[in-house]
């Protein structure tokens, strides 16, 4: 934690000289200790020494004011540049706003997803899910579910969701390209739907990829051209 956030917690009431003394009489009391190598360069970020001292002192905290304190502390990391989707998202969580953090699970599964973590990606994509998406973020989501689904072997479950996004996604983005290369993929390998697997292969082939899709671009028509080389199903 940093020394700017916890002033953000506590208000104007306190004044940073006071609030600096408290922080040294803690760590004079081996409670926290400060870090040499903080994330953010304008502020002094120190940690807990123990999990129990972090535990107990957050359990210490009026169960009324818990849903404002991590408002606050969202809003202030926010402010601060905060890259870690994942903490936004759980602060606006617990702070009782939906729609902030369902726009950084989001991102945050996406991230995850990236990284192939597939068990975190699942995890951020239900908790998204959970706060109420809609529309293109209820699409993106399901698309993900779906390409999850795929990477976990479980292919007619990914047919399944895919089915209910694939329309829906913007053609050429990296997402559509990795679902599309997983409906056309899932489809065939199963023998399932052939001629909605040939009418997905063709408008890949028309789809130009967006500049960031290009690894994408290429797996799905790699799924593609496995299978036609196979003669599993001619286009």
């Amino acid at each position: 934690f940093w020394s700017g956030g916890v002033a953000a917690l506590l208000g104007p009431a306190m004044e940073r000289e006071t609030l600096a003394l408290h922080l040294r009489e803690f760590v004079a009391q081996e409670l926290i200790e400060p870090r040499s190598d903080s994330r953010l360069s304008s502020e002094d970020e120190y940690r807990f020494r123990h999990a129990l001292v972090r535990d107990a002192a957050y359990g210490l905290v009026p169960e009324s004011y818990l849903p404002e304190g991590h408002r606050l502390a969202g809003a202030w990391l926010e402010q601060m540049g905060e890259g870690d989707a994942l903490v936004l998202a759980t602060h606006h969580h617990l702070g009782q706003q939906p729609e902030r953090a369902l726009f950084f699970y989001t991102q945050a599964a996406e991230r995850l997803f990236d990284l192939y973590d597939l068990p975190g990606t699942m995890r951020c994509v239900e908790a998204a899910l959970a706060c109420g998406a809609e529309g293109g973020e209820f699409v993106q989501l399901r698309a993900l579910q779906s390409m999850v689904a795929f990477w976990s072997d479980d292919l007619s479950r990914s047919l399944a969701l895919g089915a209910e996004v694939v329309d829906a996604l913007e053609a050429g983005g990296r997402l559509w390209c990795w679902l599309v290369g997983g409906q056309i993929f899932g489809a065939t390998y199963l023998g399932l739907n052939p001629v909605r697997a040939a009418r997905l292969n063709e408008q890949l082939c028309r789809t130009r990829p967006d500049p960031k899709a290009g690894g994408a671009y290429s797996w799905a028509i790699g799924c593609w051209g496995q299978f036609i080389g196979d003669g599993h199903w001619q286009a």
